[in-house]
């Protein structure tokens, strides 16, 4: 949504005072879309959490997930630490909201 509603007329300025291809990409595209692709890459790593089932798949070809470990140690064992892990990442994804409000502020991020 970021690239959708970027103004072009920056990058046509640029073209037009003779910048390359690359060093408009470079130094004007990438800093007016740069808030959207934080955001969504910070988006994009919170729901991979919850996304045990595609784990599951991603599991079996190297080293498995931490969804497919979590998975694993709740069908051999019932103790409170995979609430406590459920915890701290919640305290960590709550980090790395706070984290972008601050940098770039989520409401421009999001737009």
């Amino acid at each position: 949504m970021s690239l959708a509603t970027s103004d072009t007329s920056c990058e046509a300025a640029a073209r037009i005072l003779g910048a390359g291809s690359w060093t408009v990409f470079r130094r004007v595209t990438l800093p007016i879309i740069q808030p959207g692709v934080i955001a969504g890459g910070v988006i994009a790593f919170i729901v991979s959490f919850d996304e045990a089932v595609i784990s599951l798949f991603v599991a079996e070809s190297g080293l498995p997930t931490l969804p497919v470990q979590v998975l694993r140690y709740i069908e051999n064992s019932a103790d409170a630490a995979v609430a406590a892990l459920s915890v701290i990442l919640i305290l960590i994804s709550l980090a790395v909201v706070v984290i972008v409000e601050r940098v770039m502020g989520l409401r421009k991020a999001l737009r």
